[in-house]
């Protein structure tokens, strides 16, 4: 492995630390300041990124591309909007779409990186 390799592959790992601790630390003050009302969505806001980013990036050494990255994403803002929506007591059909589009996002990065 070349060494411009390892530090995009830590540059990578980290970017992706960070933000899951973001969601993490965004999810929990929200939540704080919701009157107790809570919303699956949000408390899972921080398991996207973690298992789609961070665990991607501790096992495989080459990176899977702009579409995984958005997938990503879009899954994690279309959960975040969802909570917010549940907590605020009203619902919107634009999450679940959000969430379709970064799965499929995720599924076009998989069969780009098979064809590579």
């Amino acid at each position: 492995m070349s060494f411009a390799l390892a530090i995009k592959d830590r540059k990578s790992f980290v970017t992706w630390t960070v933000f899951t601790i973001f969601c993490i630390l965004f999810s929990t003050i929200y939540e704080f300041f919701s009157f107790g009302v809570f919303s699956i969505y949000m408390i899972a806001l921080g398991v996207w990124p973690l298992l789609l980013g961070i665990l991607p990036s501790l096992f495989f050494r080459e990176h899977m591309g702009r579409f995984w990255t958005d997938g990503i994403l879009m899954i994690t803002l279309g959960s975040m909007l969802q909570g917010i929506l549940e907590i605020y007591g009203t619902s919107s059909i634009y999450p679940i779409i959000m969430m379709a589009i970064g799965v499929a996002f995720l599924m076009l990065a998989g069969v780009l990186h098979l064809f590579e």
